[in-house]
């Protein structure tokens, strides 16, 4: 007598179950960085157009600000940048406010100039930095 088999076993289910799991997995893990590149893009964005704020301010004021919300109040800038996950930009004012120190932490590690800019305030290290 023959019978017809019709179906799949639990063993065939549960390694079609795995692959799909693993493959995934690698999809999520690639997206997670792609997103963490893009948000490190916009911060280095925003450390340039903070960083020509200051230059323009500085040209105007022969100083740079103490608070990076003057170039906002001054219109030096339409609106003060935000960091994507809400953390907030380093800035240091330095001697006599004749330059200044802009960082911001990076998550996948791109281009930077130094990870010197620190904030005794919060103590955080900064992987971008720009210093004039």
């Amino acid at each position: 007598m023959k019978t017809n088999k019709r179906g799949f076993t639990l063993v065939e289910l549960l390694i079609v179950l795995a692959i799909i799991g693993i493959f995934t997995s690698v999809v999520i893990g690639a997206t997670n960085a792609s997103r963490g590149k893009a948000r490190d893009t916009k911060r280095i964005s925003d450390m340039k157009e903070i960083e020509l704020g200051l230059a323009l301010y500085f040209d105007v004021n022969k100083v740079y600000p103490a608070s990076l919300n003057t170039l906002v109040t001054e219109k030096y800038l339409p609106s003060l940048p935000g960091d994507p996950l809400g953390t907030a930009y380093e800035y240091l004012p330095a001697n006599s406010n004749k330059n200044y120190c802009i960082g911001v932490k990076l998550e996948a590690g791109i281009p930077n100039d130094s990870a010197t800019c620190t904030s005794a305030s919060s103590g955080s290290l900064a992987n971008y930095k720009s210093q004039r």
